[in-house]
């Protein structure tokens, strides 16, 4: 086990030193791959962090389920899954980032579209606990199954809080239904997830579908055309990803599929590309001139290089990310694009992306350093706004240590009151991420 600088960087190479660095009794906050956007890995000082990503890891397919324990990244977790014949059904773009830390985010990806969030697959979970102690959780029992008396009243309370926000990726705030929601989007303040297992699908063929259309900030209209037709394929389309010109522009030339205007991309089943082919051309005002068919590996390398690119330019001008995570109900995207028109009037360069089908779409100012406050006004306005659409503020990425400061609207003292309950109940010393979400009240 490592030291390394004033950070006190610490990276357990088994379960035995990480139970060792658990019951010593010191705060620390985990760490993996380091692909998050809501933690400044650069910038976490007077902290003790638990690297783990130098633990023994495996993957298998046992009984047609994935079962990854340790650090093994989503790139890896598919390649074995598809040597045997199946497919994931969560897929974050970064694939590089390691599976155990996307539950403990609940990062959900592109796939979640035609499958669902990341807590719909995970059957099981074993979880390192505040006192070193491994401890599994099943998703077929119900959490309240091993809570006292007050947690379970508090969560009644809770459930009713999150009712507005059941048919979202992630709300504000966790799911607490499942056993294994204690360790789904909670980023390691309850335990350290250890090893999961996940629900796969038989591989099947895909293609994708590259649509050419005009600037969002100038019409819209067929963006929302598309939107409606695909809710209508869910199963049949697995995802429905938005690049505007903007983002575009962040990749060469010689691989933009069209030389201007937005892109809206479609994972189609090929069982039924041709009919979704057929009721595309049905669409009033839609020409098939517009479609490109694209291959899986060149579309998810243009996915990918955006966000990176972003995430790059903002590290060379030692800026954080400015940028949106939120998703709204379906019938308030148009309010959603009409928010996100009045902060691209604002004078600062932007790019809108993301997961258009689920209304779910990630916009990014790209600040000089001198705009810097001016985009954390802005943002400050448009999280209360999403407050006020009931929509999710960070619906796939989570909230860490950079968000923290927009959630004050979304959690009442229900809500907090269950936070304080979980802590009490499953880290009374507050050991995992002391300064995390569910201490909120006592940061701010």
């Amino acid at each position: 086990m490592n030291l390394i600088g004033k950070q006190n960087i610490f990276t357990p190479k088994s379960l035995v030193q990480l139970q060792e660095l658990i019951t010593n009794g010191q705060a620390l906050v985990l760490t993996g791959a380091k692909t998050s956007t809501v933690l400044p890995f650069d910038r976490l000082e007077d902290v003790s962090c638990l690297d783990l990503s130098c633990l023994p890891k495996e993957a298998k397919i046992i009984d047609s389920h994935l079962v990854v324990t340790g650090p093994v990244t989503w790139a890896e977790a598919r390649a074995l899954a598809q040597s045997q014949n199946f497919d994931l059904m969560a897929m974050p773009t970064e694939e590089s980032a390691y599976v155990l830390s996307g539950i403990a985010t609940s990062a959900t990806g592109e796939l979640s579209f035609g499958f669902g969030a990341i807590r719909d697959h995970v059957v099981w979970l074993e979880y390192m606990n505040s006192q070193g102690e491994i401890s599994k959780l099943e998703s077929s029992q119900d959490l309240k199954v091993e809570l006292d008396e007050v947690l379970q009243e508090a969560l009644g309370e809770y459930e009713k809080e999150y009712s507005p926000y059941s048919h979202f990726k992630n709300g504000p705030f966790p799911r607490f239904e499942k056993a294994t929601d204690l360790m789904v989007g909670t980023e390691g303040q309850l335990g350290v997830i250890t090893k999961a297992a996940f629900k796969l699908r038989p591989k099947k063929l895909s293609d994708f579908l590259f649509i050419n259309l005009p600037r969002w900030q100038e019409d819209y209209g067929m963006h929302l055309a598309l939107f409606e037709y695909a809710q209508t394929r869910r199963g049949d389309i697995y995802s429905v990803e938005l690049m505007d010109e903007a983002s575009m522009n962040y990749l060469d030339k010689s691989v933009r599929p069209f030389e201007k205007g937005d892109v809206l991309f479609m994972e189609v089943d090929q069982d039924v590309l041709e009919d979704v082919y057929h009721e595309l051309s049905d669409i009033q005002n839609f020409h098939m001139d517009q479609v490109l068919m694209v291959g899986h590996s060149k579309a998810m390398q243009m996915r990918l290089q955006i966000p990176r690119a972003i995430n790059e330019r903002n590290s060379r001008l030692g800026i954080i990310k400015k940028g949106t995570d939120a998703q709204v109900r379906r019938d308030k995207i148009s309010l959603l694009l009409d928010t996100y028109k009045e902060m691209a009037e604002l004078g600062i360069d932007c790019i809108l992306f993301g997961h258009f089908g689920d209304a779910h779409l990630h916009f990014n100012f790209l600040p000089t350093s001198e705009q810097v406050h001016k985009c954390d006004e802005a943002l400050v306005s448009f999280y209360n706004k999403i407050h006020l659409l009931k929509g999710s503020p960070f619906a796939e990425h989570g909230i860490g240590l950079i968000k923290q400061k927009f959630m004050g609207p979304f959690y009442n003292e229900k809500i907090k009151r269950v936070f304080y309950l979980l802590k009490k109940k499953y880290d009374p010393a507050n050991k995992f991420f002391p300064m995390g979400y569910f201490n909120i009240k006592d940061n701010q």
